[in-house]
Formats: C-alpha cells, sequence, structure tokens
C-alpha cells in the first residue's frame, strides 16, 4: 500500500487538520529518501478506500487537469512493475497523458511520457506553497513546455508522430512477472503491431522486435539518455553499412 492511514478511522464528522485532505506517502515506495506530506486530490469519499477506484480517480483527473494542468503531478500507477510518474501535464485524451518528465535527483526536467490512463490508480498535485519543492519549482522557474505535433488519439498514432520527430524512442511493456523495454527507432507498422529497431545498451544494433499495440504501456522520448544514444547509435548504424 503506498499510503498510510491513521491507526483508527478518523470520526467523518470531524473536519480534517493541516492541509486539505492530507495523508503520508510510504518514502521507499514513493522514490524520496525522506517522508513529505501533500494534498491529495483523487475523489475522496469518507471512506479511505474509495480513492483506489479507477473511476472515480478518472473522472477527477480530468476535470482537475483543467485547473492544475500547471502544478507538479504524481501519477500513482496501478500494477507491481509500473514505476510512479513525477511531471507536468501537458497534454490528455480519455486513454493517454502525456508528461513533461521530472527528475528529481536532479531537479529538472527532462525528456516526456505518455502512459495510458486507465494505468493509473491515484494521483496528487503538488500545488500548496507550503511545500517546499512548489516553491523551488517557482525560485528556479521551472516551467513544462508541449512538444509539437505529438498525437494522443491513438498508441498507433501516438507511435507515428513521434518517430517522425525524434530518431530514437523506448516503448514499455510492464508486467508484474517482467518488463520488456525496446529503444530504437520505428521501422514498421502494421494493423495491429509494429516493429523497432532495437539497441542494446552498447548502442549497437540487436535486430528488429515486434509488439503489439494493445501491449505498450508507457512511451518515452526527447529525454536526455535517449539524445545520447541516438548520437551514438547512428554512428554505429552508418558504420555497419
Amino acid at each position: 500500500m503506498l499510503v498510510t492511514l491513521p491507526a483508527r478511522r478518523p470520526d467523518d464528522n470531524q473536519k480534517p487538520k493541516g492541509l486539505n485532505r492530507e495523508y503520508q506517502i510510504a518514502a521507499g515506495n514513493a522514490g524520496w529518501p525522506f517522508q513529505f506530506r501533500f494534498a491529495v486530490h483523487a475523489g475522496w469519499s469518507r471512506v479511505p478506500e474509495l480513492w483506489t477506484l479507477g473511476v472515480i480517480v478518472l473522472t477527477n483527473l480530468q476535470r482537475d487537469l483543467k485547473k492544475k494542468q500547471r502544478h507538479m503531478v504524481q501519477l500513482i500507477r496501478s500494477a507491481v512493475g509500473m514505476p510512479n510518474v513525477f511531471g507536468f501535464v501537458v497534454d490528455a485524451t480519455e486513454d493517454l497523458v502525456l508528461v513533461h518528465f521530472f527528475d528529481s535527483e536532479a531537479f529538472c526536467l527532462t525528456g516526456y511520457e505518455v502512459l495510458r490512463q486507465r494505468d493509473i490508480r491515484s494521483y496528487c498535485f503538488f500545488d500548496d506553497p507550503r511545500y517546499w519543492r512548489f516553491r523551488a519549482l517557482r525560485r528556479l522557474k521551472i516551467r513544462p513546455t508541449a512538444p509539437i505535433g505529438i498525437s494522443l488519439a491513438s498508441i498507433p498514432e501516438l507511435l507515428a508522430s513521434v518517430a517522425k520527430r525524434y530518431p530514437l524512442l523506448s516503448v514499455h511493456h510492464e508486467r508484474r512477472d517482467r518488463r520488456i523495454t525496446y529503444v530504437g527507432p520505428i521501422v514498421g507498422m502494421a494493423e495491429r503491431s509494429f516493429t523497432i529497431e532495437d539497441a542494446n545498451f552498447h548502442g549497437e544494433w540487436t535486430g528488429p522486435r515486434r509488439m503489439r499495440y494493445d501491449d505498450v504501456t508507457r512511451v518515452c522520448f526527447d529525454s536526455g539518455y535517449l539524445r545520447a544514444s541516438a548520437m551514438t547509435a547512428q554512428k554505429i548504424r552508418r558504420h555497419k553499412k
């Protein structure tokens, strides 16, 4: 469980103290070296367990994105093996969410990630000035930007639009037992699947890999790692020819 609830259920008639709807998140599960407090916006009811219902989360996420798009958000994903994502939502449809990814270690924005809405279990916006990262983001003038020409109409249209503008991307199939990741350019697209030219950690092309559109749980592009890999992999590819 990501959320640490109070030892006993609070009085339903008593107004919560501190930040509105405030809870603590386990630091180890959240990827932070210490515990912190934040305001959760996930359609809380008087029964705490209801915040995990996807229909409540997705309905309120669409509503809150219109109001809080300029604030950093943590997207908590549903399945084991799906890492949580920090960043700024710069575009969204009923099926997909485009996030300008925030690297909490380097404290900077780097690259973009596209997630499926149905994989998002809950979320929280960091929109309270009492939270020090809220103040730091504004002092450092860290602001998200939306990439040009990226389609979120469907996974095939997303991959096609990314492939036109970026030399490399990474596609992920995240499951409980294992995670599959391919890094490279899209070299073929069929009705139900696509082909990507995969590269290993040495920047060597290992051959084409095929994946179904329905299996794609995350797509990443324009990160520092992918830009550096593109520079190296392109040289290796020309050398092989």
